[in-house]
């Protein structure tokens, strides 16, 4: 379907797609923008640079040089920037090169709430549905079917095993119908989300399909949580450094990622408020997680 929008002939075509937290939104979008023709060019637009793309420029007579496909992550965060966007498009001249604007959050009703402000009954709203591809919005269907859980977690289970030792097996599921108590936990409706699936499938790597199953949601963070933990600790020998550097990968993360010279400049500002120094200062500690995180820039 997505394929499909992005080879349609509107020029320019706004989409909504939605599903709880964990069903695939996003790492659908990341393979669209992956399987984009050569000639496109597309990204995840953030929250900040939508904001600043709206001040400063003049959009109704923004012209874009490739065709483009524009992924907005938490829509509802930015409904009214969205809304002064689609209200300047919906008064663009035809453009030479096609424009998608993929909308992706949890909820989303059309008759309702931030997605209907997006086009109001005004003169200008009713342009700004035309732009709309469909105004209902498209939700990910949950995997209710065994067959499919099994299959993500199969899949999961051998990406995990490329990340472990040689000496290390990798546990085999129950074959279907072979394992009574293995298919009616799998059943159970916390596993209708992949992401959950792929969690568990990281943690039975190590502890066992059934134990794995047997979390909960919050207990499956947080077990993925302490092996990051102690994965970041053990990655230096100095005692004093340990610590601090699961404190700054933390920043990082709540962040939402962090340029060089902003994890930097976090650091230093961290460590002060700890009273604590890093050894060879906070350079040295944004170096280390860099590496640690395969990070480059």
């Amino acid at each position: 379907y997505l394929l499909g929008w992005l080879a349609s002939d509107s020029k320019i075509a706004i989409n909504a797609l939605t599903g709880a937290g964990g069903s695939g939104k996003t790492r659908l979008a990341l393979e669209l923008l992956q399987k984009m023709p050569a000639n496109w060019q597309g990204g995840l637009l953030a929250s900040r640079e939508a904001k600043r793309f709206l001040n400063e420029k003049n959009l109704a007579s923004w012209s874009w040089q490739k065709s483009t496909l524009v992924v907005v992550d938490y829509a509802a965060l930015l409904a009214d920037t969205l809304a002064d966007w689609f209200r300047e498009l919906a008064d663009h001249p035809a453009p030479e090169h096609s424009l998608r604007i993929l909308l992706l959050e949890r909820h989303a009703e059309k008759d309702k709430g931030w997605y209907s402000d997006l086009a109001d009954g005004s003169w200008h709203g009713r342009r700004v549905r035309e732009l709309f591809s469909s105004l209902e919005p498209r939700r990910i269907a949950p995997l209710t079917q065994l067959a499919q859980r099994r299959s993500v977690l199969e899949a999961g289970l051998k990406a995990a095993a490329l990340l472990k030792p040689l000496t290390s097996p990798t546990p085999a599921l129950p074959r279907p119908g072979g394992d009574a108590r293995f298919e009616q936990t799998l059943g159970h409706e916390q596993w209708n989300d992949p992401l959950l699936l792929l969690m568990a499938a990281v943690i039975a790597s190590s502890s066992g399909i059934h134990r794995a199953l047997r979390l909960s949601r919050p207990d499956l963070a947080k077990e993925l949580a302490k092996r990051d933990q102690a994965r970041v600790k053990n990655s230096v020998e100095d005692p004093s450094a340990k610590d601090l550097l699961v404190h700054l990968y933390a920043c990082v993360n709540l962040c939402g990622g962090l340029s060089r010279k902003d994890a930097g400049e976090v650091a230093e500002r961290e460590f002060a408020a700890l009273h604590l120094e890093y050894p060879g200062g906070s350079g040295r500690a944004v170096k280390d997680l860099a590496r640690l995180l395969g990070g480059q820039d």
